[in-house]
């Protein structure tokens, strides 16, 4: 029987991961492109930076700009990006099901996933920001509760 989920639950493990990576890539930022680091210094941190923070963060710029073009009249040069990179998304789902030898059936949802986890991903990235601009060092426990018992964590 699957598990009924309340919309307002989806956020809280997203946000947990997306504020931890933030944590972390702050905490370790004087390991940025310093020699002695070896790996994490140059490749690790800075594609954390840059793939998990930066463009994370400026994404909804992106999507803004392609509803900006689309009613502009250049519908069909971003519908045509779009679906590439949809495609190209569909195709290694369908690979990463063949070579766990499972039955694709859940692709059949993944247009409307994307929509959904777009818009989702895009309020946990801006939630993480202001909590870490706003100097909190860790997750407020309410978010919490259910989990600490469970994974050990400690609440605020």
């Amino acid at each position: 029987m699957p598990c009924e989920v309340p919309a307002v639950a989806l956020a809280k493990q997203p946000f947990r991961w997306a504020f931890g990576t933030l944590q972390a890539a702050w905490k370790h930022r004087d390991a940025l492109f310093v020699p002695k680091y070896g790996s994490l210094g140059f490749v690790a941190l800075p594609s954390i930076w840059i793939f998990q923070v930066l463009l994370s963060a400026l994404s909804p710029f992106a999507e803004l700009a392609m509803i900006v073009a689309l009613f502009a009249g250049n519908w069909r040069i971003v519908l045509v990006f779009y679906l590439g990179f949809f495609v190209l998304e569909l195709l290694t789902g369908l690979m990463a099901y063949w070579l766990e030898g499972e039955k694709p059936w859940d692709l059949s949802l993944l247009f409307f996933q994307r929509i959904y986890d777009r818009e989702l991903m895009y309020y946990v990235v801006a939630k993480s920001l202001i909590y870490a601009a706003s100097g909190r060092q860790c997750l407020p426990s309410q978010d919490l509760t259910e989990i600490t018992a469970q994974d050990g964590m400690t609440e605020c």
